[in-house]
């Protein structure tokens, strides 16, 4: 009985001591929302959404020295790295600069170089998930010390270029300058086109001026401006070219970029465009005492130099490397020749050719990790019908080594070609084909690509997509083309389309059906007046 009380009294102390600690804890938790202006409780989760791979990368011969820094290796100039799609290169680099963390490096004397902000911010996702599943892939390990950085190695050749040229400006004690963006450049040069159309101003030929008002026109001549500034073409070397193949284009344009920038320096702006970007940092760092300087601080900092995709760099892309670039720093840049999609903004695949002329510093990666059998047959088979270049790497599938690198007792049907009666049964195959991926197969959505402009069609099936808001100009994105009507139907009246399109759109907010219905409900009223609803 006296068991049974003492049991009794020690489980009442228990709840009470419990109801005592979750009311202290509501008291915490209600200051904690006060102090954040939060009506919910908070909660705090540490996800890093990293699952580590179950095998570990493992590399060998040269390759795998180059990522331990065999000091046996010489780093006397930098290492091309050659492969085809899947191959491994990213990975090779990647490993490489965990392995040197991992070795106590200063994250200081890194540099990861890649060719667009895209590409960057693709390889910053990749080296977090290394660094947060240990540092090494599939091993599960933790090993990796603590360190700091004051910001990430892995930058695009622009992000790179312009950090160096603030350097400057604040050894100077100048105005930094900042980068214009697309559309801010694309504004300059469609109000300078109005100024030209209504003042008949410029070297225009006259057949080309009713054009200047136009978006496409715009957008051509900013085109043609980007690719002249990143082949170093100023407006003087533009006019005499016009002038020597005959091509008034070419001499409205070189004029017309004179008076541009004669605007900008007029204005006091100290706002660049990314094509003229590299060449003012090259001019910097190669012919100014405080370019110097910054230039012998930065090559006497790095330690590890990594370029992704050196195929689509430009050629003051390549000069600019080729400052940073210094002996006895391990430097690697990794590419295929073959790749090179970006040739009509400026990309020149002779940096990577001609690193990799050197056989004694080249790496070469022939098994795809990506590619099934069927697609590896159809990239080497491509490949031989391209014109020869030294450094193609013919691809071939892991475990299997015939000329083709493929098994012909492998059917797997990675590889599908379909030809299509027409346009219109071409869609509907595509679409067909990503439904089937999707509900058969068990296929993620965000895990099919389709490169092709099948954007309504795929919509109208039911297929989610998404688009790359970069690729889109901002003043014809459907949110803030429809924001620019309604503002314009303050000042003016709209036409029939206009209208119907703004109806539509997320500022109306209303549906086909909605619309019909108001078409109904405005045709009593507009009936014998010769308007339509």
């Amino acid at each position: 009985m006296t068991g049974g009380t003492d049991r009794t009294d020690g489980t009442g102390t228990a709840e009470r001591e419990t109801v005592a600690g979750a009311r202290e804890t509501a008291r915490a938790d209600a200051r904690l929302r006060r102090r954040i202006g939060s009506a919910d409780s908070v909660r705090v989760r540490l996800d890093t959404g990293v699952t580590a791979p179950a095998t570990a990368r493992r590399w060998t011969g040269l390759a795998g020295a180059l990522v331990s820094d065999d000091p046996r290796v010489p780093r006397d100039r930098p290492y091309a790295v050659l492969g085809g799609p899947g191959t491994g290169k990213t990975s090779l680099l990647l490993d490489t600069l965990v392995a040197y963390l991992r070795g106590g490096g200063d994250p200081a004397g890194v540099m990861v170089v890649t060719p667009s902000k895209e590409a960057a911010a693709d390889l910053r996702g990749r080296l977090t998930d290394l660094l947060c599943s240990g540092g090494a892939v599939g091993t599960g390990r933790s090993d990796l010390p603590d360190y700091a950085a004051t910001g990430t190695p892995v930058r695009s050749v622009h992000s790179w270029a312009f950090s160096l040229l603030r350097a400057v400006a604040q050894i100077r004690d100048e105005p930094l300058p900042r980068l214009m963006t697309g559309a801010d450049h694309d504004l300059l040069i469609r109000s300078l086109l109005c100024g030209n159309a209504e003042d008949s101003t410029g070297s225009w030929p006259e057949r080309i001026r009713p054009a200047l008002p136009l978006v496409g026109f715009a957008r051509q001549l900013r085109d043609l401006l980007l690719r002249a500034e990143e082949r170093g073409v100023g407006p003087e070397q533009l006019t005499e070219l016009g002038h020597r193949h005959g091509i008034d284009m070419w001499v409205g344009a070189g004029d017309f970029l004179r008076e541009s920038r004669r605007v900008v320096r007029l204005s006091g702006s100290h706002a660049l465009n990314v094509s003229e970007l590299l060449h003012r940092v090259l001019d910097e760092l190669e012919n100014t005492p405080e370019g110097s300087r910054i230039l012998d601080r930065q090559r006497s900092t790095v330690r590890l130099l990594l370029v992704d995709d050196a195929h689509n760099l430009d050629p003051a892309s390549a000069r600019l490397l080729d400052l940073l670039t210094v002996p006895g720093a391990r430097t690697l840049v990794a590419g295929d020749a073959d790749q090179c999609v970006f040739h009509f903004r400026g990309a020149d695949e002779d940096y990577l050719t001609g690193l990799s002329a050197d056989a004694d510093h080249r790496v070469v990666l022939s098994r795809s990790h990506r590619l099934g059998t069927a697609a590896v047959t159809a990239v080497n088979r491509l490949g031989r019908l391209l014109p020869p270049s030294p450094t193609r790497v013919p691809v071939r599938v892991p475990g299997q080594g015939t000329a083709d690198g493929t098994d012909p007792g492998d059917t797997a049907p990675d590889l599908v070609v379909r030809r299509a009666p027409s346009a219109t049964a071409e869609r509907l195959s595509v679409a067909d084909a990503v439904r089937r991926a999707h509900v058969t197969d068990g296929v993620d959505w965000n895990r099919i690509a389709v490169i092709h402009a099948l954007r309504r069609t795929l919509l109208s099936h039911g297929v989610p997509v998404k688009v790359d808001p970069t690729s889109v100009v901002l003043a014809e994105q459907p949110l803030v083309s429809s924001l620019l009507l309604a503002l314009d139907a303050l000042v003016r009246p709209l036409t029939v389309a206009e209208l119907q399109q703004l109806i539509e759109s997320p500022v109306g907010g209303a549906d086909p059906v909605m619309l019909r219905r108001m078409e109904r409900s405005l045709a009593p009223v507009t009936a014998g007046t010769g308007m339509r609803a």
